[in-house]
């Protein structure tokens, strides 16, 4: 028979999503298997946004130069450097993953579900 998940364990689970390292690495956690689970998707998807922000900066160093050729008294003006549109959007989506999954662990662990998350659920890292 399984064991019924207190609100407390609930909420200590859905608290992994917003501070991982501290639940993961808290021996006194460890053992509940339900806050452990949480805790390793939790710090799973941690890695998942320091690839994310590392992706961002990356893609934001990529720029453009602008094609303009406007005059003043007959000198070029230099127009300057744009990040592409594109890559705009690459991050936005790339945040916006990250913030649906986060709060789809949240509520999974407060409805008292064990289940992976979408995107990273076959990521492993933490068992």
């Amino acid at each position: 028979m399984a064991r019924k998940i207190s609100d407390n364990d609930k909420k200590i689970a859905a608290l992994s999503y917003w501070v991982a390292p501290l639940i993961y690495f808290n021996k006194r956690y460890k053992k509940n298997s339900y806050i452990h689970f949480h805790a390793c998707e939790a710090m799973n998807l941690f890695i998942f946004e320091i690839i994310s922000v590392i992706v961002s900066i990356i893609l934001l160093s990529v720029k453009v130069k602008r094609n303009c050729s406007s005059y003043l008294y007959g000198v070029e003006i230099y127009c300057g450097e744009e990040i592409p549109i594109v890559i705009i959007a690459l991050i936005i989506m790339l945040f916006i993953t990250v913030i649906v999954l986060i709060i789809s662990g949240v509520v999974n662990s407060l409805n008292g579900n064990k289940t992976k998350l979408d995107v990273i659920g076959k990521l492993n890292l933490f068992k």
